[in-house]
Formats: structure tokens, C-alpha cells, sequence
């Protein structure tokens, strides 16, 4: 299949068929931020391609519902979909056809059952027959190399916090980087961290580097999250740099892995930062003799990536440190974990910025208690 891109000609013709035609198509989450009304969104990019000659034939931009948009992208890509963002520029929400006189084809090929099932009846209204098949390496690079160029034109992420809360984050990072927990830690299984007094939901932390990768640590909000990336699935857990070459594209493998949000505290090298944020790390107290600038970027939950909020950094840093003292008090115990049915307990204690807090932490985690449903009468 050779790669090749048409071009946009005018308006499409939709009601002809070519039934020996087989298009392939997939859609995924942008790497950027759109805004709108205040809120920002992560939109959805999809495409088909002429398997034949690997011509984009349809693009897809979507909002939410992917499934309804990619089919909409083939039977009838001259409709908008939704309503047009003004965080897009001149790119309107909705499907694009990009090649003059678009052809219906007979059949529909994408990578994804659970994206076929939701696709079935929109195709089977115009009699194009739908498969899955395994994925094909020339039709992501296609796709992947939109997602890249959407990627290149977006704003860096800005970091936004004030100095009175940077300061203490940068001695959070301190106490992190001195210890270097990834010696002896490993990010399976995770540390289940619980607030003594309730005020926030238990978080599940993953520690990250002992593999010669991105050193740090990563705060998921959902262990089903941390399983799917980490336990159950091929993904690997949150490394991505904040400012690095390949952020927007690891990025995206990140953020459409995970539905709620994760928070990862991560150690990147000085060169991969924007200046701007050196110095204002090297300002809160970074020391600028060190080849590491410590980040902190939240990920998934349907949101583009962007730096940890100043709510965020006050709730979360002193998970940090709790997790600091909880794995050098039992770093001698970790070991067992590898080939004992055991769990690590302890309560610990904070009593650094923003005040004290108490943790009860375990590891593994204790699952989370199932939400009791009522019984319909």
C-alpha cells in the first residue's frame, strides 16, 4: 500500500458506488487541547484510505462519540458532525472528504472490534459489508504521521503554577531525586496510598525507572487504569518527557490508555526542557547543576496533557513523600513480593508542605470496594 494523500477538491458526491473498493479506517485522540466555552477538549482524529492506493479518500474530526464520527467519515463525509471549535482554527468538526468524486466502497475494514460493533448499523444502511483485521504497519504510519503534524502545531504546554507552590514542589522533586526509590522499588505491583481522613479518593502508585527508563513516579486515580496499562495490557506505564521531541506522540499512546486522569512526577534530562521552565524550576530551587529538571504532568481522563494544576500539586505532593518514607521503611520487604503471597503495611506520616497528613499504605493495594446497585422492584 503506498502512501499517498489526496487532495481536497470541493465538495464530494456521495451517491456513487465502486463495490470492488475496500477503505480502511481508524480514529484516535489528538495530542492537543482545543477550547471551547472555557473548557479544553482533546478531540478525536480519524481517516480512511483506498486500500488499493493507499489514498486518504476521508478525514474525520470529532468532539466524542469516535465511532459514530469514523462512520459517518465514510458513508457520508461531506457532513459536519458537530459543531466547529474555535481552538481549531480553520478546521471544522466534522468529515472531510478529500478526493473528487468520492466513491462509496463495498467493503470497510478497521482494527478494533468493540469499534466495528459500533459502527455495524450506520454501514449496514448503505450495504457496506465491515471487517476487523489485525493492524497493518503502513496504515499507522499514515495516521500516525497526522497525529504528528496536529501535534507540531500545537501550543506548549505552559506551566502555570505560582511560586509559593512551585517552591515546595521542587523540594518534593528534592527528597524524590535524593532517594531514588527505583533502585529497590518497581512499579508492579503499585502502592495503594489512602488519606487518613478521607478527604480525597486513594490514588495507586506506580514507581518508575527501575528499568534504566524515565525515573519518577506515577499517581494513578484508578487502579482499573494502572492494571490496563501496566498488569493486564502491553502498555508501558506514563515515561513520556514534558518537553521532549517525542512528547506529543507518547502523549497520545498515554492519554487514550487511560479514563481517568494519572499524575506523573517524572526526572527529564535538562536538554529535552523548554528554558523557560529551567529557569523557573532553577528559581523555585532546582539546583541548575543537575542533568535532570523535574516535571509534573497529568494525563488521560479524555483531556489533552498538560502541567499538574496548583489543587493538584497541593493534594499530591505529599503522596510523594508518604511514598518515599513507606518503600525506605520497607525497602528490605520488597524483595518478597516477587515470590510471596504477602502485603506491605504501614501507616506513615507527613509533616512537609502544604501540613501534616497522615497515609495508610499498602502494597499491593486493597481493591477498591464495588459500587452497590440497586435492585429494580
Amino acid at each position: 500500500m503506498g502512501r499517498k494523500h489526496g487532495r481536497a477538491q470541493g465538495p464530494a458526491q456521495i451517491h456513487r458506488y465502486d463495490r470492488r473498493r475496500t477503505y480502511l479506517g481508524d480514529i484516535r485522540r489528538a495530542p492537543v487541547g482545543v477550547e471551547d466555552a472555557g473548557e479544553v477538549h482533546a478531540p478525536y482524529m480519524g481517516i480512511w484510505i483506498d486500500a488499493e492506493s493507499g489514498v486518504v479518500v476521508s478525514s474525520v474530526v470529532a468532539i466524542d462519540d469516535p465511532a459514530a464520527a469514523l462512520a459517518e467519515g465514510l458513508v457520508n463525509p461531506a457532513a459536519s458532525l458537530e459543531r466547529g471549535l474555535d481552538g481549531l482554527d480553520e478546521v471544522e468538526v466534522g468529515a472531510t472528504a478529500l478526493v473528487e468524486p468520492y466513491m462509496l466502497p463495498g467493503k470497510a475494514v478497521v482494527f478494533d472490534q468493540t469499534l466495528a460493533d459500533a459502527m455495524r448499523p450506520r454501514l449496514a444502511s448503505r450495504a457496506i459489508a465491515l471487517e476487523v483485521s489485525p493492524r497493518i504497519a503502513e496504515f499507522d504510519e499514515i495516521l500516525d504521521s497526522l497525529l504528528e503534524q496536529v501535534a507540531s502545531l500545537a501550543e506548549p504546554m505552559e506551566l502555570d503554577l505560582p511560586d509559593e507552590v512551585l517552591g515546595p514542589l521542587c523540594a518534593v522533586a528534592e527528597r524524590l531525586w535524593q532517594a531514588k526509590p527505583w533502585r529497590y522499588a518497581y512499579d508492579n505491583p503499585p502502592i495503594g496510598v489512602e488519606w487518613a481522613d478521607r478527604s480525597s479518593p486513594p490514588v495507586y502508585v506506580a514507581v518508575l525507572g527501575a528499568g534504566g527508563e524515565l525515573a519518577g513516579l506515577a499517581i494513578y486515580t484508578s487502579l482499573a487504569d494502572y492494571e490496563a496499562m501496566v498488569g493486564e495490557g502491553p502498555e508501558s506505564p506514563p515515561t513520556a518527557s514534558a518537553a521532549g521531541e517525542d512528547q506529543e506522540a507518547a502523549a497520545l499512546a498515554i492519554g487514550a490508555s487511560l479514563r481517568h486522569r494519572v499524575y506523573v512526577l517524572s526526572f527529564d534530562k535538562k536538554a529535552e526542557i523548554d528554558p523557560t521552565i529551567r529557569e523557573r524550576m532553577a528559581r523555585a530551587g532546582w539546583s541548575r547543576r543537575r542533568g535532570v529538571v523535574p516535571t509534573f504532568v497529568t494525563y488521560g481522563g479524555g483531556n489533552p496533557p498538560t502541567f499538574a494544576a496548583e489543587a493538584d500539586v497541593r493534594r499530591y505532593a505529599p503522596v510523594v513523600d508518604a511514598v518515599v518514607a513507606f518503600v525506605d521503611e520497607c525497602r528490605d520487604r520488597i524483595p518478597a513480593l516477587d515470590y510471596l503471597p504477602v502485603q506491605l503495611r504501614a501507616d506513615v506520616t507527613t509533616n512537609t508542605w502544604p501540613g501534616p497528613r497522615r497515609f495508610a499504605m499498602t502494597m499491593p493495594p486493597d481493591a477498591p470496594p464495588r459500587r452497590r446497585t440497586r435492585r429494580r422492584r
